[in-house]
């Protein structure tokens, strides 16, 4: 009896003080969007130097157990609804409950884009009621995860003469507040774009897959990753059909505040043009010894120069000038912060990039060493070589390799002009085209064989 009298009152307790803390909480999280929203408006006004954009928000709807708000836009003194987000206080939000998420939280929240005379055409280019739904919660450890569906997209633009397509897509995010460690994880389900224009037919398809990124702070400084895996891409133009089959990409990007190093390795595991299979194509490129505060204030140079190119289309979009124009009038601007890449002596390696085909493998390794330019020098190829250090070229090709190659380039240009195709007795005249090339190279001593390949091997060094 008395074990049930304690319970009963536990429960009475926790059911009297449970409004109370999730009052606490909804108090909470609104001084914490006020203080976030006053930092991004700062960062947009003082940092980017936009003065009449701004984020505001106001509170329609509010209890004990939820807030309901509404995020605005206001431009040159245009206030635009957009998003509607829905929050529930902690620390136990019935939509987790319901879901059997049973870890108390802050808050958890939802948000939808509004549907108004300014957001009309985003909404009518997708296929359900929302476009765009982002759930997330905010943990007591300070993380913010969450998922985002993005709605099927149809475009049918007939005076621009281009059609785009897309199926739904899931988007999963986590984060800390400061953004200093997070991931984000793409379930991308595919998309199509293709022309309108007969005379001028264009067509990309690109295959389902998954799309991810990472950024961690460490001691030494920053470092990000991402990944790509797509099961194909086919890309159509004029008389070429390129397709790809089985896509992976890795990147990452290290950033000691000194200098930043970045790694990229893309894969394609099947080749094909015109259904002529090229075989396989995988390529490293690492970009290391990248001066830190030069490449981000380029960076960031060049977002201020979009920026205002931007702004200026919005105003006047007969004074939006191309590309050439815009980076030629900003070239003096652009110029220190490109020249201060130089000066932690940045290096550029290629390789390997292989390639693999019915005959055999090919692969280029190069490494490139770069110093500050002369730029006293009047002719652009002089200034380009004044900034290399040293060349380090290293080429081996399998006969058999390039033999196939040739077979497979002259087939495709066949079918494209719709000639005859080469035989198995012109394979085999190439087959020996190249034996000879081959022996001749030996002989004269421009290359020498490691194994069924030919080596080339260049070094060159820059006097001191």
């Amino acid at each position: 009896m008395r074990v049930k009298f304690i319970i009963g009152g536990l429960i009475l307790a926790l059911g009297a003080i449970y409004p109370l803390a999730s009052k606490v909480h909804g108090d909470k999280t609104q001084s914490r969007l006020e203080n976030e929203i006053a930092e991004v408006n700062q960062y947009i006004q003082n940092t980017l130097n936009i003065k009449d954009f701004s984020f505001t928000y106001k509170k329609t709807e509010s209890d004990i157990f939820s807030t309901h708000y509404i995020w605005s836009v206001n431009y040159q003194g245009k206030n635009i609804d957009l998003v509607e987000q829905d929050i529930e206080h902690g620390p136990l939000p019935f939509s987790r409950l319901k879901q059997g998420l049973l870890a108390p939280v802050s808050y958890s929240s939802e948000l939808k884009l509004i549907r108004n005379s300014n957001t009309e055409p985003f909404f009518n280019a997708f296929q359900q009621e929302n476009p765009i739904v982002i759930n997330y919660r905010y943990g007591y450890d300070k993380k913010i995860k969450g998922t985002a569906t993005i709605a099927p997209l149809s475009i049918n633009d007939t005076e621009k003469k281009f059609k785009l397509t897309s199926e739904q897509h899931e988007l999963s995010f986590n984060t800390n507040r400061e953004l200093t460690d997070s991931s984000v994880s793409l379930n991308f389900s595919g998309m199509s774009l293709s022309s309108l224009d007969k005379e001028n037919p264009f067509s990309l398809i690109i295959s389902p897959g998954t799309i991810s990124s990472q950024s961690h702070a460490t001691k030494e400084g920053k470092l990000y990753l991402s990944n790509t895996d797509l099961d194909g891409m086919q890309l159509k133009f004029d008389e070429i059909d390129v397709a790809y089959k089985k896509l992976k990409s890795h990147s990452n990007m290290n950033d000691d505040g000194k200098q930043i190093s970045v790694q990229l390795q893309d894969e394609y595991q099947e080749i094909a043009i015109n259904d002529v299979p090229f075989g396989q194509l995988t390529t490293n490129i690492g970009y290391n010894r990248l001066d830190s505060a030069a490449t981000k204030q380029l960076f960031s140079q060049l977002a201020q120069i979009l920026k205002e190119n931007f702004i200026l289309a919005l105003k006047n979009p007969s004074e939006m000038g191309n590309s050439e124009d815009i980076f030629a009038k900003n070239a003096l601007r652009l110029g220190a912060s490109s020249l201060a890449l130089f000066n932690q002596k940045p290096e550029i390696n290629y390789g390997p990039i292989r390639i693999r085909n019915k005959g055999g493998e090919a692969s280029i390794t190069a490494d490139v060493g770069m110093i500050l330019p002369e730029l006293n020098k009047t002719v652009t190829e002089d200034v380009v070589f004044s900034m290399l250090s040293k060349i380090n070229l290293d080429i081996q090709v399998e006969p058999s390799t390039l033999s196939q190659l040739l077979f497979d380039s002259f087939t495709l240009s066949a079918k494209i002009n719709h000639l005859d195709l080469p035989t198995k007795d012109d394979k085999t005249e190439l087959d020996a085209i190249t034996h000879d090339i081959e022996k001749a190279l030996l002989e004269a001593k421009l290359a020498e064989k490691k194994g069924n390949a030919l080596s080339f091997t260049i070094q060159a060094e820059a006097p001191n």
